[in-house]
């Protein structure tokens, strides 16, 4: 059982600095954002379905890892720093994602 103990203190540990690490970006929103409604949430841009967004902060959104800080992002609205906590798919983009995930298997076993 100590394997379990020890993954679960490490576990433990990067969850407090995951925190940690978001309550800064958080405090450095509110101080520096010049978009006063995010700048009001510590940066928070509340969830967003595929497509409202920019491209390039939404390209990165749905790729990055949860808890990964971007670099400068640029969009037509300026400069952004962004930091996935977390991800929600709507039911169409879950059902466009396991459509698209068939077909790449189809075509996978058709290769073969």
């Amino acid at each position: 059982m100590s394997g379990h103990s020890k993954w679960s203190t490490i576990k433990h540990k990067k969850g407090a600095a995951d925190a940690r690490r978001g309550k800064i970006f958080s405090k450095l929103a509110k101080e520096y954002s010049n978009d006063p409604l995010s700048a009001s949430r510590g940066g928070d841009l509340n969830y967003h379905k595929k497509g409202e967004l920019d491209t390039a902060i939404e390209d990165y959104a749905w790729s990055a890892p949860v808890g990964e800080l971007s670099g400068v992002l640029q969009t037509s609205y300026g400069y952004h720093l962004v930091r996935v906590e977390d991800r929600h798919l709507s039911d169409a983009d879950a059902y466009d994602l396991e459509m698209k995930k068939r077909a790449m298997e189809g075509e996978n076993a058709q290769r073969q």
